[in-house]
């Protein structure tokens, strides 16, 4: 799994992003056959304003579901990638669930049905 972490208008500390850095792998570490490629991009909305303005944008590429966006705002960059990472995590669970529950073939036995019944 390839981890890349941007950030506009903002520097994160080397500890916040090996916090960051950890979260994640955690979270993901039991879809880590689906996983391939995970972004990470921090902005700031209204600059030095304050208020709930740090947003953070996931994007998440899959081997067999595709991709996975997950966009959060929080009062800070730390809240805004937990609240991201939860939703991330049910996200690719129900999609992967609903890979699973679909059969292979189920195009090609409706038409074979279809034909014998004609």
């Amino acid at each position: 799994m390839i981890l890349e972490i941007n950030s506009k208008k903002t520097e994160l500390t080397p500890e916040q992003i090996d916090w960051i850095k950890n979260r994640l792998r955690f979270a993901l570490s039991r879809f880590n056959g689906a996983v391939s490629t995970v972004s990470v991009k921090f902005d700031d909305v209204n600059g030095p304003k304050g208020g709930i303005d740090k947003q953070c944008l996931i994007t998440v590429k899959c081997k067999t579901v595709g991709d996975v966006i997950i966009k959060s705002e929080g009062s800070d960059y730390l809240s805004a990638i937990k609240n991201s990472v939860d939703r991330l995590q049910r996200t690719i669970s129900r999609n992967l669930k609903r890979r699973r529950d679909t059969p292979i073939r189920m195009n090609r036995r409706k038409t074979k049905v279809e034909e014998d019944v004609l």
